[in-house]
């Protein structure tokens, strides 16, 4: 089987995060890939430093989050720039050619309004897709439509020309999946 790195990907046309991402890109990229471990038949998926995943936004803000995989045969960068590419092109030639060569696949998606998501200082947001029509087994689709990613929140308070305006510091994504799952999402693509 493929050496994978997973990456979260925003959707900044939809997220609403202060100082708004990178110009003309509409997704951007973690820094780095996921940490993976196990525990009891779990694998555990963490962005251990804020500095790798983070965005200040309010609590009133629409995010969408994907979780991808890409077989691990490059370097950092070159992984994070043909996820990118992926996901920024709009040439579908170009996107089909990307996801063959170097196996990028979309393994979770995740929207939400972070106010609806938040519990006792996270925010664990679920998934947002119809996984019945990607694939035939029930326990695969049962499994996914309960998967939660969940992310650590801390509160900012900014006061600017007199005026008190809170918001969220977002950051450390993390979710788990059972590995037989994980191998078949991965087979399935």
């Amino acid at each position: 089987m493929m050496s994978y790195q997973y990456y979260i990907v925003n959707n900044e046309s939809v997220c609403d995060r202060h100082g708004g991402g990178p110009a003309n890109s509409h997704f951007t990229i973690s820094a780095a890939p996921f940490v993976e471990s196990n525990s009891d038949n779990v694998q555990i998926f963490q962005m251990l430093k804020d500095n790798y995943f983070s965005m200040i936004t309010s609590t009133d803000s629409f995010v969408e989050f994907y979780i991808v995989a890409i077989n691990n045969t490059m370097s950092n960068h070159e992984n994070k720039q043909h996820i990118l590419d992926y996901f920024n092109s709009s040439d579908i030639s170009h996107i089909d050619g990307l996801k063959q060569k170097h196996s990028i696949i979309t393994i979770m998606q995740f929207h939400g309004k972070i106010c609806e998501h938040i519990k006792n200082d996270s925010l664990l947001l679920p998934t947002d897709k119809n996984y019945n029509s990607i694939y035939k087994d029930n326990n695969i689709t049962n499994y996914l439509n309960n998967v939660k990613l969940s992310f650590m929140l801390n509160d900012i308070v900014e006061n600017k020309d007199n005026k008190i305006k809170q918001s969220k510091y977002v950051s450390n994504p993390w979710f788990e999946i059972e590995p037989h799952i994980l191998e078949q999402i991965l087979k399935n693509d």
